[in-house]
């Protein structure tokens, strides 16, 4: 069998940690596995998040020669003119977007969907692709925001045209979460797509699985939460802060990721001006920094809305912390199991989290470890691989 992963680029994100366990999986059944990426594959990030040398049945095949940082979202169409140059007996689409694939041919073809893209804007508030009204951005944000929209639109569009479509050529629809399943059944039943028989969900793994589950012997500071994700203005971190101005007798820690983008870097240094002292950050942590952190705090809470999984969350939840998670996430139904365990809020308000925060310092809620091994990267594999084998018979 000879297998084909196509995804856009290498890098850190949980997309990238589906497109790299899939690779592997996939090494340990194909005679030869192409990655088809837009840009070229760091095979030294593949080696650090799996934790195995490369497999010597992969390639990567690029169809640009380095990063071109301009419309990203729209050079997501080149696969689909580049897979008939490579020969293969299944396809797996890691990325999910329907742009990748759109002029598919009749053999298996497997889409992994982290989220549909045409209800981005409603789960996600914060997303700059969101028109904002001048009062509630200033005549700057509002002016980008149109910016932003205009360049967004015609992707949007073309998704509400190639979306059923992809859906229809697809083998399986594997989605990242129960949550995501939800949304997935909603939005073809608005379009008139029935996929039911086609879709399973498999959760992301989390790297490093045993290194995290070691973390729950670790001796906690009560009063000490954690959050960790890139410095976006779609991570809500103005909730952090507000909430570290209401308890100043609690430590709290934002881990997360900022490098060379402007938006990222403007949107640090805004936390950071606005940061009162109990609340630390920690841009561009190392694994043992965040390790570090993990061990020591007691509470994960994610302030991201409509986030569709979320690897920071499942890190969180293995490495025995109580979490806070929006209702309408994947953490919410994969990991708590709807109120099972950790804390769940219905709106990113200071006041409603306010109050589940204290709920957690004194009746912490973690997720046993027995509950979550399904986001073991063996368990991913096994699924991934039972999969495509069904589908290459």
């Amino acid at each position: 069998m000879k297998a084909v992963v196509v995804h856009h680029r290498g890098g850190y994100g949980g997309g990238e940690v589906v497109m790299y366990f899939t690779i592997s999986a996939l090494s340990r059944v194909a005679e030869e596995v192409t990655v088809l990426s837009v840009e070229p594959i760091d095979w030294g990030i593949y080696e650090e998040i799996v934790e195995e040398p490369k497999p010597g049945n992969a390639r990567n095949v690029s169809i640009l020669k380095k990063k071109i940082g301009y419309f990203g979202i729209y050079q997501r169409l080149l696969p689909s003119f580049y897979l008939k140059n490579v020969e293969y007996d299944v396809v797996v689409n890691t990325h999910g977007d329907s742009l990748a694939l759109f002029n598919i041919g009749s053999k298996p073809y497997v889409l992994y969907l982290h989220f549909p893209s045409l209800a981005l804007l409603e789960y996600n508030p914060s997303l700059k692709y969101k028109l904002r009204s001048p009062r509630e951005a200033g005549l700057r944000g509002f002016l980008s925001s149109i910016g932003w929209r205009i360049y967004f639109e015609p992707y949007r569009l073309l998704n509400k045209f190639l979306f059923p479509r992809n859906l229809l050529k697809a083998s399986v629809v594997i989605v990242n979460s129960r949550f995501t399943l939800g949304v997935t059944k909603r939005v073809c039943s608005e379009l008139g797509v029935s996929v039911d028989s086609k879709l399973a969900v498999v959760n992301p793994p989390v790297p490093h699985f045993e290194r995290y589950a070691k973390l729950r012997s670790a001796a906690r500071v009560r009063k000490r939460v954690v959050t960790i994700g890139r410095f976006t203005p779609d991570k809500n971190y103005e909730l952090v802060v507000e909430l570290a101005r209401r308890h100043r007798d609690i430590e709290f820690v934002i881990v997360g990721s900022v490098g060379k983008s402007k938006i990222y870097r403007e949107y640090f240094s805004k936390i950071k001006s606005i940061a009162p002292p109990n609340l630390k950050l920690l841009p561009d942590a190392s694994e043992r920094e965040k390790l570090e952190v993990l061990a020591s705090s007691s509470i994960y809470l994610h302030t991201m809305p409509g986030e569709h999984f979320g690897i920071a969350p499942a890190e969180a939840a293995v490495a025995g912390l109580t979490l806070i998670v929006h209702k309408q996430s994947g953490a919410w139904t994969d990991i708590c199991f709807e109120g099972s365990y950790c804390y769940g809020y219905t709106e990113p308000r200071a006041d409603e989290v306010s109050e589940l925060l204290e709920q957690a310092i004194k009746d912490p809620r973690p997720v046993p470890v027995d509950r979550i091994e399904h986001l073991s990267p063996e368990s991913f594999r096994r699924r991934m691989i039972d999969i495509v084998a069904r589908l290459a018979r």
